[in-house]
């Protein structure tokens, strides 16, 4: 049987580290497993992305990557424009469309489309590739596919991972008109021409769709997975009993995404429940930027953080079984209540409960309470997330929904994805 030639197109490839490289990686790794298709991919050598992943890197063995370098002299002199158009932005002088064209031009990395697309022409000749699935973010890899789509006219996938436009993007440049026609018109063209689109949460594909002002065609959820063995079991929590207790938060914070309130809880159990305050450890897993380290310094709590640094994805699986409890953080921003995030997937599947402190309503909240895999607060209420965190401390019954966490697994996910490259017709 003559195997169906697949490019993909994805700036974020192991050795870069983090949840962003998760999901194309493992996507890749079971088409390959499970089907016949040849698989080809670009990507970036981008060599100052904050974390690293050497361990993944291996999941992708034998299959053909070309990576592009993209810190280079050209690139830095983007960047240079990029700053010089902002700085142009914030005067008042008649020159306000050329500034918000140019703002427009060169937020993307300029090189990576370039040579993206030169090595997607070779390619698509040499090996007579028949469909290109583009993952985002970032955007820059819709765009070469946009350009695949037009020069080549081959099927093509678009997959997204986030927010087509976050909202402080959307806030800065709302009323720059010809800068919101132009990112108004990329989207749409992007969402017309793609044959088929996927979506990692439902609210965030109807933001595309209004944001575009596109009909929603063609189109599916594929949420984000764990890539973990289960081996979930129903037991009870009661942390009174233990000597020590290994809370353990997995990722990077922002300031829409804070331990703060947590913090503020922790504090609160200093107060009132001492001798529960004094068996907690907080281990942090990941890059500790200036705002984490501002939080912390300022924290009350701080004498019970301990940093871990940024580990594998591998390595944190195997640390979950010396971990008593997982945070869960999700803030209050516009569309929050569509975000799923990679890391609540393998947080279902590590038998470990889960104290979420997130909106209270919203597919991470009604996934965990499906799942019955945890506790959840109200993100920015240390009050009630010190009275959740109590509960852990008489006889909380965690019974995780196991036949419903396991369609949750990349695999299952990745089915889907296959369904829908069995069924794309060739031109």
């Amino acid at each position: 049987m003559k195997s169906k030639k697949i490019l993909v197109v994805s700036y974020l490839l192991p050795p870069m580290g983090g949840g962003g490289v998760q999901r194309i990686t493992k996507f890749i790794k079971y088409i390959i497993q499970e089907t016949n298709y040849k698989i080809y991919v670009i990507g970036a050598e981008d060599k100052s992305y904050y974390a690293r992943d050497t361990i993944l890197e291996k999941e992708l063995s034998g299959t053909q990557i070309y990576r592009i370098k993209v810190n280079t002299i050209f690139e830095f002199f983007i960047r240079i424009l990029r700053y010089l158009f902002k700085k142009l932005s914030k005067l008042k002088i008649p020159i306000i469309n050329i500034t918000e064209y140019g703002l427009f031009v060169f937020q993307y990395r300029i090189t990576f489309i370039i040579k993206s697309l030169y090595i997607s022409s070779k390619y698509i000749k040499k090996f007579n590739i028949e469909t290109v699935i583009s993952t985002s973010g970032p955007r820059e890899n819709h765009i070469v596919g946009l350009l695949i789509k037009k020069f080549f006219n081959i099927k093509w996938i678009t997959d997204y991972r986030d927010l087509w436009i976050w909202w402080q993007e959307y806030e800065r440049i709302k009323n720059q008109k010809l800068r919101m026609k132009l990112e108004k018109n990329l989207a749409s063209e992007i969402v017309n021409k793609s044959d088929f689109i996927t979506y990692v949460s439902p609210i965030w594909m109807k933001q595309l769709f209004n944001f575009s002002q596109t009909v929603n065609r063609n189109s599916i959820i594929l949420e984000n997975g764990f890539d973990i063995d289960l081996s979930l079991e129903s037991k009870i929590i009661n942390f009174e009993k233990k000597s020590k207790i290994r809370i353990a938060y997995v990722g990077q914070f922002f300031a829409y995404r804070s331990p703060e309130y947590f913090f503020k809880a922790l504090e609160i159990l200093k107060e009132k429940n001492p001798q529960y305050y004094k068996k907690i450890i907080f281990d942090l897993y990941g890059p500790l930027h200036n705002f984490t380290k501002n939080i912390i310094n300022y924290a009350e709590c701080k004498d019970i953080i301990n940093y871990k640094g940024y580990i594998s994805n591998l390595q944190i699986q195997k640390e979950y079984k010396n971990i008593d409890l997982l945070l869960f953080i999700i803030g209050k921003y516009p569309y929050s209540e569509g975000t799923y995030t990679g890391k609540i997937y393998e947080y279902l599947a590590s038998n470990v409960p889960i104290l979420a402190t997130i909106p209270l309503k919203g597919v991470a909240y009604n996934l965990i309470k499906k799942t019955k895999t945890g506790i959840i607060a109200e993100y920015d209420n240390p009050e009630d997330i010190y009275k959740k965190l109590i509960l852990f401390f008489s006889d909380w019954k965690y019974e995780p929904y196991y036949e419903y966490i396991q369609t949750k697994s990349r695999f299952n996910q990745t089915k889907k994805l296959i369904s829908i490259l069995d069924t794309l017709k060739i031109h």
